[in-house]
């Protein structure tokens, strides 16, 4: 059915895509969003402080669990550091996906994120992601500076939600603040600063080479010269 054979394109398509970032040097130029947008958001701040602290994670999303990945591996920090708060319920496959990604994490699961624990959990921690995507903001500017009052610690809030988790947040003293467009910016500057890079030109011109190979065996498929596409083969061409 045409069903499948998209289903099967498109299955080829991610099988070719993760071959040219295993076979070519490209994989080291192809960081995830997520990473990208941490180094830029963190660059902003004192990073020893606001990795030291406790650091709050909000929502379940692939986002969420990609940042808690990066934090640990890339960044070092303790997975005990780090709240992971969800709404998931057992029986979803999600939840299976949150517990890999947050092992040796606190997990929590709320009824909603503007409880009043996530609220203590934001004014105690030093770093919070919100990796929701919901068009109803859970936290205000007012309502930070009330959950902060008397505190001295440095915070850095990262909402990757492009419908706004947060409202009338700014950068101000020990608050850095960066939105879904800010860090949209980060990841601009992130990849601007990997193409200077040594190296980076062989692995473009290599990736060239590599897309060149698939699109000629492409051609020879629909042709009937060649009876399958797929990453072994084009590995095998280069």
């Amino acid at each position: 059915t045409i069903r499948e054979e998209t289903l099967s394109a498109l299955e080829c398509i991610m099988d070719v895509a993760k071959s040219a970032r295993f076979q070519t040097h490209w994989s080291d130029f192809t960081p995830s969003y997520c990473l990208a947008a941490l180094e830029g958001a963190l660059a902003r701040t004192d990073r020893g402080q606001i990795l030291s602290g406790p650091v709050t994670i909000i929502g379940s999303s692939n986002t969420s669990r990609s940042c808690v990945e990066h934090l640990e591996g890339h960044f070092g920090v303790n997975p005990g550091q780090i709240t992971f708060f969800h709404r998931c319920q057992k029986g979803n496959g999600t939840v299976k996906s949150i517990r890999r990604a947050s092992m040796g994490c606190h997990r929590r699961k709320v009824e909603d994120y503007d409880s009043q624990e996530v609220r203590e959990a934001i004014a105690h921690s030093t770093l919070v992601i919100f990796g929701i995507d919901r068009n109803q903001p859970i936290l205000s500017g007012d309502e930070l500076a009330s959950l902060r009052k008397g505190a001295d610690h440095p915070i850095a809030l990262l909402d990757f939600n492009k419908l706004g988790s947060t409202q009338d947040l700014n950068s101000n003293g020990k608050i850095t603040f960066l939105d879904a467009q800010a860090l949209e910016k980060e990841v601009q500057r992130y990849a601007e600063r990997m193409q200077t890079r040594p190296g980076f030109r062989e692995a473009a011109a290599e990736i060239e080479i590599f897309i060149a190979t698939v699109l000629e065996m492409a051609k020879l498929k629909s042709d009937g010269a060649a009876p399958c596409l797929n990453a072994d083969a084009v590995g095998a061409m280069n």
